[in-house]
């Protein structure tokens, strides 16, 4: 978001949404994970890792099927995702500083993932998430989706205060550290 006194034009940088006056939210630019050929055949798995830099936000993460052309149908079980908060070794305790590694199941399990889109009608997954983790980490696996409907799975997220008011130099702090990352490689199916 740009601009910052009130009465002034603030635009998201991703979107084409515009506010007047001072809004705390920041949406990076979506990161694509996957495309899809349309052929229906085989599944691909990636990792997501969204920082947390303050426990008084509130960080969304979404994955989303848009299609390039046409209705996406029914896209009901396509895709599944774990997530984990995750904690990060500052201290070099594993013989690594920054190493990132899962320690709460907060969406599914690693043995029972949850899967999305839930019902038909929907292009995928979003949740807001609260917590006190360095991290969110996801897991993701998507299933190719035939007839010849092609696409892209995107990785949107966004932050926001959890109902209090950043002072602007520390908004400007927390956005400067909410950069989500690809961890797995992007794939086609």
């Amino acid at each position: 978001m740009r601009g910052t006194g009130e009465g002034h034009q603030t635009q998201l940088e991703a979107g084409m949404r515009t506010f007047n006056g001072p809004r705390q939210l920041y949406v990076p630019q979506p990161i694509p994970i996957c495309s899809n050929a349309g052929g229906g055949e085989g599944s691909f798995s990636t990792i997501v890792r969204v920082p947390v830099p303050s426990s008084q936000t509130r960080v969304k993460l979404s994955v989303i099927y848009f299609p390039t052309s046409g209705d996406p149908g029914d896209l009901s079980g396509f895709g599944n995702i774990w997530v984990a908060a995750a904690e990060e070794d500052i201290k070099g305790m594993s013989g690594s500083s920054g190493r990132i590694v899962p320690v709460t199941d907060v969406e599914g399990t690693s043995a029972a993932p949850t899967s999305f889109p839930a019902t038909n009608g929907l292009s995928g997954y979003s949740r807001e998430f609260v917590t006190s983790a360095d991290w969110l980490q996801a897991v993701i696996t998507l299933n190719s989706i035939g007839g010849g409907r092609v696409g892209n799975w995107v990785l949107q997220t966004s932050i926001q205060p959890e109902a209090i008011r950043f002072d602007w130099e520390s908004w400007e702090q927390i956005r400067r550290l909410f950069v989500p990352q690809l961890v797995g490689p992007a794939g086609n199916l």
